[in-house]
């Protein structure tokens, strides 16, 4: 009788190798990021904040040390990716929808937990 696998169905570790296939999404979440940026309709006080989230990932300091395997050199790309999606959320909505436009992002990228 074979093992059950833990977790839900089809749900499977990210891993090294699941992180480096989501490469293509964090690039289309930065450009779109860093067409808001120039956007004088999104508050400063936003773009401090992107701004102070991508240094956080660049600086020598880790939040999950690189000596824990997988976690902690995937780490920094979640991190990323988790700035990125705040800073979506919360911008303004016709703002972020207009630069998904003009950038040809419609059906490519997704704002996680927008509000209604």
């Amino acid at each position: 009788m074979p093992k059950k696998k833990r977790g839900g169905a089809g749900r499977k570790a990210l891993g090294f190798g699941g992180a480096l296939r989501m490469l293509p999404m964090l690039w289309k979440y930065g450009q779109l990021a860093f067409s808001l940026l120039q956007d004088a309709r999104v508050p400063v006080y936003m773009k401090i904040g992107l701004i102070s989230g991508a240094l956080l990932v660049l600086s020598p300091i880790d939040l999950i040390p690189e000596a824990i395997p997988v976690l902690g050199q995937i780490s920094d790309f979640f991190i990323l990716l988790l700035v990125i999606q705040l800073f979506l959320r919360i911008a303004p909505r016709e703002v972020v929808d207009e630069h998904i436009a003009k950038l040809g992002l419609e059906g490519q990228v997704k704002v996680l937990l927008r509000r209604r």
